[in-house]
């Protein structure tokens, strides 16, 4: 029975933001498209999580007379990375229950504070040994309950542990290639931060580190791809999957300081760009070197490479460049996803809603964890949300989306309404950069302002 008379109230927006890649491009495209088209403000991006500049903290081995966490969020941070400093437990077994609960508490603080972390376990810098590899592994044990409440609240984990600064360099004992057994100790380590941290990436230090432990390398730098993500493994429990990289070196030099073998920078960059389709790459910069950190390049690369999150303290000096030459901006907003609404189509057949969302990624890089996507009809009495079925995860940089729904509308109860769109994971949410979107309350973007059903 057709009981529903559908009136779609749509104020004009004079700005037509054209749509992305996969057909034309925006410049060639008309406002005439799309039934509704949208304003962008690629800015509003920076409030996303998982992605953008991070900011660094003290580690969380450390109590503090403040909450360091909420300081950053009050900041415009949502990332933030912390290291978990053992440097005067090298050679003990268990840990101390006073350090595990000062690690709870900042923890607590963070999740309260509504910021994610980027984590790294570190026994040492450039001085001392690493510690035994039955040390670490009786460590990581006992962070498996440390953590297990506050899977939420990390966002990802850096391999560490190992080597000057847990960067995977200097190694020593257990983890040195002159040990017979140095290829199992290290993918141990591996191994068991996975089950610390068993849904989260895992980012080693260099690309050269994946292929000798999970691929087919018979040597540190052997050219080969076994261990790539490719789209059969990719979000799988794979281990191969579940590697992700990270540079901290980015842009200091040709190899990024040996981030990439120096005889093969090409094919190690390669492998990286293509594991990025399925798996974050962050880190920082560690040297102004203006060859490779002038805007130009340093946007070329970032693209290339599908970057998602850097440091926005280390290097001070690059930092500053970006500012100065005029990308910081840019950077900021583009790091990791970048959804903007193109337009919408939609029409009314008897009591089905038949709607088409254009979306397009303007980020440098995927979206890593799966997120749902909703069409939510509401207002203050009701609220229907209907998935999609999206994976949010496929959605490529530079392409545009054709999100397509039929809502039956039958059981909605007679009023005025709002249709938007909600991207959620658990209690993160994530908004459109488009202008005068956002519905600060519900968390949604608001697609159609009012609709009508008597």
């Amino acid at each position: 029975m057709n009981r529903i008379h559908l009136y779609l109230l749509i104020s004009s927006v004079a700005l037509f933001i054209g749509c992305g890649g996969g057909g034309s491009s925006g410049d060639e495209l008309t406002a005439a498209l799309y039934d509704k088209v949208y304003e962008v403000n690629t800015s509003l991006n920076n409030l996303n999580p998982k992605r953008g500049f991070y900011k660094p903290l003290t580690s969380l081995d450390q109590q503090l007379d403040y909450d360091r966490f909420q300081h950053a969020k009050d900041d415009g941070f949502t990332l933030v990375y912390t290291p978990v400093k053992l440097y005067s437990y090298t050679q003990t077994a268990t840990l101390p229950d006073t350090l595990l609960q000062t690690m709870k508490n900042n923890l607590d603080d963070a999740s309260k504070a509504g910021v994610e972390l980027i984590v790294r376990i570190q026994y040492r810098d450039d001085n001392g040994s690493d510690p035994a590899k039955d040390i670490i592994l009786g460590h990581l044990q006992q962070f498996e309950t440390v953590f297990a409440p506050y899977q939420d609240t990390i966002c990802t984990v850096e391999a560490g542990c190992i080597g000057a600064y847990g960067e995977w360099h200097s190694f020593s004992g257990d983890f040195v290639d002159t040990n017979p057994d140095y290829k199992q100790n290290r993918k141990a380590i591996i191994e068991a931060l996975m089950r610390v941290f068993p849904s989260k990436y895992i980012h080693i230090r260099t690309p050269m580190h994946k292929e000798l432990l999970f691929g087919s390398s018979n040597e540190y730098g052997d050219e080969a791809q076994e261990a790539q993500v490719t789209p059969s493994l990719a979000y799988s429990t794979d281990i191969r999957a579940k590697i992700a990289h990270h540079n901290d070196c980015f842009l200091a030099s040709f190899s990024d300081k040996g981030t990439y073998e120096s005889s093969n920078v090409t094919f190690w960059k390669d492998y990286v760009a293509h594991d990025t389709e399925f798996v974050p790459l962050g880190g920082e910069t560690c040297l102004d070197e203006s060859t490779y950190t002038n805007c130009d390049n340093a946007q070329k690369e970032l693209k290339k490479l599908h970057w998602s999150f850097l440091n926005v303290a280390y290097h001070p000096d690059v930092i500053d460049r970006w500012k100065t030459e005029g990308c910081y901006d840019t950077i900021a907003n583009n790091l990791g996803y970048n959804f903007v609404a193109d337009g919408l189509n939609y029409s009314l057949n008897n009591d089905t809603l038949h709607l088409e969302l254009f979306v397009t990624n303007r980020g440098y890089a995927n979206l890593y964890e799966e997120y749902q996507l909703n069409f939510v009809l509401y207002n203050t009495q009701h609220s229907y949300r209907y998935n999609t079925q999206e994976d949010l995860r496929e959605w490529k940089p530079s392409q545009q989306q054709s999100i397509q729904k039929d809502i039956n509308l039958t059981q909605v109860v007679s009023g005025e309404y709002t249709l938007g769109v909600e991207v959620i994971l658990k209690n993160d949410t994530i908004r459109f950069s488009n202008a005068k979107m956002w519905d600060e309350n519900q968390k949604i973007n608001k697609v159609l302002e009012s609709i009508h059903i008597p």
